[in-house]
């Protein structure tokens, strides 16, 4: 008996895929559970592990049609192969319409229409196709509309909404999904007979070809995002609402607020009750180490301490991008104003400048 080499090749590859994503997946559905029990949202978890469990299900049921049609050479318009065709479609677009309601919830200003599309598309499939040619069409027609919302979207959290690490982390999830993109277009029998005839080789080469480098993608996309805590990070900037800057003899030297029409009046008053806060505090906890972080109910305040002044940030949520960005304009206060801090008069006009410090840094 004669074995097809690449066939085989690709069926095991097929089936490493299909173990690997159900493995993510089901890293996903744990980081849930310890979602839940440290009271973050778990909503973007839930909808990668439904893109992975779906994705995976999608495999799953192609490599048995191949089985079908290569095996025991049923034609793909037979009643199994039929239906485990329209299985693969409808798992697909499970898969999308997860990974577009995580994009849409981190997004949050979209009222999932693009979910909402794909839940339509689903529906239609279900109830009113049952061919595989007007499944093909369904896909052709609506698979694009997500995948381009998804690159656009994703290219936008990683241009305007990110920094630093959380920058880098979506410039590889970016990559990931632009290269899944192109390796599973390469998959398509239309574009790979055209390639292997174009360039001379086996079309099964071009196959696995693609499979190694979907693999490669889906793991990369899936430890990126398995690397985060949580996803409100990337709405940081809609959580913070003002900062004080104060001299190490509790008055305040300057104020800034990100909510509209907030009013400086009465600084002093909350910078000299914050001091007296974290000293009470202090002194209940019987420590000498400063105190960073105070939760009261919906209000997080984040202490960061210079020399000669010390930056509180009174914000929603206690992010670690916060304590980065008070350390980074900690450091920018105080050698912006090196010579003024030691011996400082009382003179608040002198930290007029520190207003473009903190829009350089937080804005």
């Amino acid at each position: 008996m004669q074995v097809d080499l690449w066939g085989f090749t690709n069926l095991m590859l097929r089936f490493i895929i299909i173990g690997a994503v159900f493995y993510i997946a089901l890293m996903f559905f744990i980081k849930i559970r310890h979602a839940r029990k440290a009271g973050r949202e778990l909503s973007p978890f839930l909808g990668l592990g439904l893109f992975f469990l779906f994705y995976a299900m999608t495999c799953l049921f192609f490599e048995y049609l191949d089985y079908h049609a290569n095996f025991l050479y049923m034609e793909y318009t037979e009643p199994i192969p039929t239906i485990l065709y329209k299985g693969a479609i409808l798992a697909a677009y499970c898969g999308m319409i997860g990974l577009v309601f995580f994009t849409e919830r981190i997004l949050g200003k979209t009222k999932f229409a693009f979910t909402i599309f794909n839940l339509g598309a689903l529906s239609y499939g279900i109830f009113f196709l049952y061919e595989q040619a007007d499944l093909q069409l369904l896909t052709y027609y609506t698979m694009p509309i997500p995948i381009l919302f998804l690159v656009f979207t994703w290219a936008f959290i990683l241009i305007i909404k990110t920094k630093g690490e959380i920058r880098r982390k979506m410039g590889v999830a970016f990559a990931s999904l632009i290269g899944f993109s192109f390796f599973y277009i390469l998959s398509i029998d239309l574009v790979k007979y055209n390639i292997a005839g174009w360039l001379g080789i086996e079309a099964s080469l071009i196959t696995s070809i693609s499979y190694v480098g979907s693999l490669v993608s889906l793991l990369l996309l899936g430890f990126v995002f398995l690397s985060f805590e949580t996803f409100t990070e990337f709405a940081w900037k809609d959580k913070m609402r003002e900062i004080f800057i104060i001299y190490q003899n509790g008055i305040s030297l300057f104020h800034y607020s990100f909510i509209e029409k907030a009013s400086s009046d009465g600084a002093d008053l909350i910078t000299s009750g914050l001091t007296g806060v974290k000293d009470i505090l202090m002194d209940m906890m019987e420590t000498e180490n400063p105190l960073k972080v105070f939760d009261h109910r919906d209000l997080k305040i984040i202490f960061e301490y210079g020399d000669h002044s010390t930056i509180v940030l009174v914000c929603e949520e206690n992010l670690n991008i916060y304590h980065s960005k008070l350390a980074l304009l900690m450091n920018d206060f105080e050698e912006y104003f090196q010579d003024a801090l030691p011996n400082w008069t009382g003179d608040i006009e002198l930290f007029r400048p520190a207003r473009k410090l903190i829009e350089d840094v937080f804005v």
